[in-house]
């Protein structure tokens, strides 16, 4: 036999008395403590009766509120990528890494802008000055780029 819904008239709708059960949302009893913590039952409730387990997927993994502890994409982004204690997510620098494109680095155009290879991430937004030592014509030729790209 196929479900049906019915029509429910204003005249007949009441309102729950305390007798009646809560809408059961969402079980997130299988999280972890701190995640249980900050769920949002009024803006879950579309997820039903479903049991919520760790890894699980809806528009951002919950896996994602506590790698690196740097909280949800947003909050992450906002606090510029420091993490729930305040620290910074640390990246090598390329000093540190001593990287393949330190070759390419400009040591003479970089200091101008205040950028070394000991202060400059491999994951860096800053532009950098970058020379050209293989050039087939014999030329030095210089350009900017992130060093991410």
């Amino acid at each position: 036999m196929a479900e049906t819904a019915s029509y429910v008239s204003s005249e007949s709708w009441q309102q729950p008395s305390k007798e009646q059960p809560k809408e059961v949302g969402p079980t997130i009893s299988m999280l972890a403590k701190k995640l249980q913590a900050q769920w949002h039952e009024e803006r879950n409730m579309h997820l039903g009766n479903s049991v919520i387990r760790p890894h699980s997927s809806h528009k951002a993994q919950v896996v994602d509120k506590t790698r690196g502890k740097t909280g949800c994409p947003k909050c992450a982004k906002r606090n510029g990528g420091r993490k729930a204690d305040g620290t910074r997510q640390k990246h090598p620098t390329f000093a540190q890494a001593k990287h393949a494109l330190l070759e390419q680095w400009d040591h003479d155009r970089n200091p101008e802008n205040g950028n070394f290879p000991d202060n400059t991430t491999l994951q860096s937004q800053k532009l950098i000055w970058w020379r050209c030592q293989e050039c087939p014509t014999g030329k030095e030729h210089s350009w900017q780029a992130h060093p991410k790209n």
